[in-house]
């Protein structure tokens, strides 16, 4: 009889009488007790089993079982206190041990199998307990309390899966008591152990050819499209797989590709190369992946082979510069980055295809969604004029975000009393025009003074900003004219008498500013 068959016996003895009294004591009826209740008074293993060890246990030739529970706090076996000799103090592994014999309470559980009852009682006069059920929690957590959390760990980070679980434990199944001692750290601990057993279909065979047998068929079933092949001359082999909507990419946006490998992702150190394209709305996307079992001067002699512009100097990482912008390899290191990620070197092939897989099927979701939003979403912005919103919204969503920051710019222009770019047409040599061939703030300034967007009060201003820039640029000219004759004296008077007009001027709106 295990020691689950006795939480699930309808005939569960009282805790209270257990540690006083040395005859069993029987409750038939426990559905009026609310389970922390349950929990206090009764032998209800899953909520105690944190409390109790097995002892001892004896089967009778009649079929009777008995076993015998110990206190965890008795601790028959003392922590090790060894030590390294020669070992400096500071070095030295710094460990927390819990003393033995703090408790030393013992019950008797007996399956008496004619009468079909189970007793518990006090084991030879034990003493009580010497402690709460709390101490007992901070410990180790109970049965039913592990269960909850084994249930949420393939959701969620340890702090999540803790909050979650004390919640529901609380409001749900009224055990709030049992899990008021849930820490990180233990949750953190249950997580790595059900993860173990969750990835068991991941290592895969350990026969390579099995497995390698078993990621084809899985491919398959995945609709992907699948190649074994094989270079006898070179000892290489490998797997060649495809899913049809990324070959679909592949063939149309094939003409910018990136490439890149990753090792480490199965325990027979098969490298994996995955081609990576951008389609027409800006979105990265897998072209493809293979597996390598021998990457010596593969990786370079299989571009060449598949990509024959290479020889002919064509290649680039910035090859259209105005339109892809594409400066580094990110996008495919950052997809190889998510998969090292959630796959082991202990994994099979079948392992790595599973997780393949998984992500392939996110990256079509979002270039799907990429591709919806750039023609239907709008983008929107505070304190720009609608007629320009309106313009905007129709270029493609990707541009709308590019160009709006360009217009919002202009409002800072104004504000700063910044002249208008003096444009003779809509051709600007910045950086952003000429990177993205797109409207850019000068020709926007230029285009809203030219089409009367601005106010009449502000065409005033920028009148006289003009004025005033125009008059300063006159005296600074003819003060340098008449600097570089080398008349120290005419140089003198000149700048005399330039302050003797304009200190005045400044004096008296100054004056006139402090009234005001």
């Amino acid at each position: 009889m295990s020691v689950v068959s006795l939480a699930i016996t309808p005939v569960v003895p009282s805790m209270s009488s257990v540690v006083t009294t040395s005859t069993p004591s029987v409750v038939t009826s426990i559905s009026n007790l609310k389970p922390d209740k349950k929990r206090s008074l009764l032998f209800d293993w899953s909520l105690v089993s944190n409390i109790w060890i097995q002892w001892d246990s004896y089967k009778y030739a009649n079929g009777d079982t008995r076993k015998t529970f110990a206190c965890r706090f008795i601790k028959h076996r003392e922590s090790s206190t060894q030590q390294k000799e020669n070992s400096p103090n500071e070095k030295r592994r710094i460990t927390k041990i819990r003393p033995s014999g703090l408790c030393l309470a013992k019950i008797k559980v007996s399956w008496i199998v004619s009468s079909k009852v189970v007793q518990v009682k006090r084991y030879n006069n034990s003493s009580n307990h010497t402690h709460s059920l709390i101490e007992i929690d901070r410990i180790k957590q109970s049965k039913a309390v592990r269960s909850l959390v084994e249930k949420e760990a393939v959701k969620n980070s340890p702090p999540a899966i803790t909050a979650a679980v004390k919640e529901y434990a609380t409001v749900k199944l009224d055990l709030g008591e049992c899990v008021c001692e849930l820490k990180c750290k233990e949750v953190t601990n249950i997580k790595y152990k059900v993860r173990g057993l969750m990835e068991v279909h991941l290592i895969g065979n350990s026969n390579l050819k099995l497995d390698i047998l078993e990621s084809i068929s899985y491919l398959m079933e995945q609709r992907y499209q699948v190649e074994n092949y094989r270079v006898p001359q070179r000892s290489t082999k490998g797997i060649v797989f495809v899913h049809p909507e990324q070959l679909k990419k592949l063939e149309r946006y094939g003409w910018l590709m990136l490439i890149d490998s990753t090792h480490k992702t199965n325990r027979y150190d098969w490298r994996l190369f995955t081609l990576y394209v951008c389609d027409t709305y800006g979105c990265w996307d897998v072209g493809a992946h293979f597996f390598v079992n021998n990457h010596s001067n593969i990786e370079a002699k299989g571009i060449k082979k598949a990509f024959s512009g290479i020889i002919a100097g064509l290649w680039a990482r910035q090859h259209f510069p105005l339109l892809l912008q594409v400066t580094s390899t990110n996008p495919l290191e950052s997809f190889h980055s998510k998969l090292k990620r959630i796959t082991s070197s202990l994994h099979g092939l079948i392992g790595v295809t599973h997780n393949i897989v998984n992500i392939d099927y996110k990256k079509r979701s979002e270039s799907e969604s990429v591709a919806f939003n750039f023609r239907i979403k709008k983008v929107s912005a505070y304190d720009v004029d609608n007629s320009i919103l309106e313009k905007i919204h129709k270029f493609p969503f990707p541009f709308q975000n590019l160009i709006i920051k360009e217009a919002c710019v202009i409002m800072c222009r104004i504000e700063k009393g910044k002249g208008m770019p003096g444009l003779t047409s809509l051709d600007c040599h910045c950086l952003f025009c000429n990177r993205y061939l797109l409207p850019c703030k000068h020709i926007f300034h230029e285009h809203l003074y030219e089409c009367g967007a601005q106010t009449e009060q502000q065409k005033s201003a920028e009148n006289r900003r003009l004025v005033v820039a125009e008059l300063t640029e006159r005296v600074r000219d003819r003060y340098w004219s008449v600097e570089e004759t080398g008349n120290i004296e005419r140089t003198e008077t000149f700048v005399s008498m330039l302050e003797v007009s304009l200190n005045p001027i400044i004096l008296q709106f100054d004056q006139s500013k402090g009234k005001n």
